[in-house]
């Protein structure tokens, strides 16, 4: 099972963030302004609790996700496109953005075979803004691009 599969899958799948068009990378591709609006995400760390009777398959994984403004569309700042990705991922606004990514959650291996993750829940953890650049429209600057940190507890 890969979290990580199911992670970005999740995200380039979401009809919340249709906008983005898929651009869901594991490094942004060169190109600047053609290739965003997008997400890039990486999971930075793994944790397997253990106790006497062993790891129980419960594991925790940090993903940070990469939000880059951009384009013509409705997220030239990165600060709007991260307002819509944290709910979406946490779930915290069921109604408007779906249950999250928690549950059953299918996805496709790299033979393209359907797998499934189960994951217990996901928490946004913190968030750093990036880089700017000078604005356009009468704004002082552009968010250019928003790191978003989540945990997720999954069993492996």
């Amino acid at each position: 099972m890969s979290v990580k599969q199911a992670f970005r899958q999740f995200l380039a799948g979401a009809s919340q963030l249709s906008a983005l068009g898929g651009r869901v990378y594991k490094r942004l591709p060169e190109g600047g302004p053609s290739v965003r609006p997008a997400l890039t995400y990486r999971r930075v760390r793994v944790l397997r609790p253990k106790t006497q009777e062993g790891t129980g398959g419960l594991a925790r994984s940090a993903f940070e996700v990469d939000v880059w403004g951009g384009g013509d569309g409705p997220y030239q700042d990165a600060s709007d496109l991260a307002e819509v990705v944290r709910p979406v991922l946490t779930g915290q606004d069921p109604v408007n953005y779906g249950p999250g990514f928690q549950g059953a959650i299918g996805y496709q291996d790299k033979a393209g075979q359907p797998q499934t993750v189960s994951v217990q829940k996901t928490l946004a953890d913190d968030e750093q803004d990036l880089d700017q650049a000078p604005g356009e429209f009468g704004r002082d600057y552009v968010q250019e691009c928003v790191t978003l940190r989540f945990t997720v507890w999954h069993l492996e």
